[in-house]
């Protein structure tokens, strides 16, 4: 196995083990822990993790391919000692895992507080990926962060021991940030489209309730046609999510 990811003390004295193949956290339950010292599956989730360990349990998520793996061949043994010679049973040696992985594990957590609230999250990770567990308690898309009283882009990694707020587009520096951001991404797609010989020029003028009065220049360089692909253009820059 390239790595395992786990949750719970290292020390425990294990005499009892749970096992589940595939995605096994459906099955798991108080009566379930309650009953074995130690519980091994795979695809275990970020939630499922935290309740695990406010709960003081332990398991050991050993990937969704290789707890089937390993389980293969005691099915296999099974199968041939109750049909025995009857009938020829073979087993699949050709089944590879799909997942490259860097070997980071579960215990590499770090303690933070977010939105008011002590928990502990994987180390490695930025906010944009920990705003992800947040977004349902915002009525817009969060799009901005305060860590520890400063003002910090999505993009940036979490910290550890830092407090952590979330801002939606409902916030005035919510908002902000999402014009400014708009903004650069006319301004680069209206100079990919309209060609950088042409000496371009986007002015950001002054809000309008929500938005924002632009002009761009040479004025003859503006169609119908080339609004459009300049809107075509932006569109096609959102969606390939690169930082800026």
């Amino acid at each position: 196995m390239e790595c395992i990811r786990y949750v719970g003390d290292e020390e425990k004295i294990v005499e009892k083990v749970g096992f589940c193949t595939g995605s096994g956290m459906s099955f798991a339950s108080n009566q379930l822990f309650e009953d074995v010292d130690v519980y091994l599956t795979g695809d275990l989730k970020y939630h499922d993790a935290m309740w695990v360990h406010e709960e003081g349990y332990a398991i050991v998520d050993i990937t969704h391919f290789y707890s089937e793996k390993f389980s293969t061949q005691v099915l296999y043994n099974m199968v041939l000692k109750v049909l025995e010679s009857d009938i020829m049973v073979t087993k699949d040696e050709a089944i590879i895992n799909q997942y490259k992985q860097r070997g980071v594990v579960m215990s590499d957590m770090i303690k933070v507080t977010i939105m008011g609230e002590s928990c502990e999250v994987e180390s490695g990770l930025d906010l944009l990926s920990v705003a992800k567990d947040y977004q349902e308690r915002f009525d817009t898309p969060i799009v901005l962060a305060i860590v520890d009283g400063k003002l910090s882009e999505l993009r940036n990694n979490v910290k550890e021991n830092t407090n952590i707020e979330f801002l939606d587009m409902l916030n005035k520096d919510g908002i902000r940030t999402y014009q400014r951001s708009l903004s650069f991404v006319l301004i680069k797609a209206a100079h990919d489209v309209l060609g950088h010989e042409a000496h371009v020029k986007v002015i950001v003028q002054y809000s309008i309730n929500n938005g924002f009065y632009c002009e761009i220049s040479p004025r003859e360089l503006l169609t119908k046609e080339s609004m459009a692909l300049i809107k075509s253009r932006m569109l096609e820059m959102i969606d390939q999510k690169n930082g800026f």
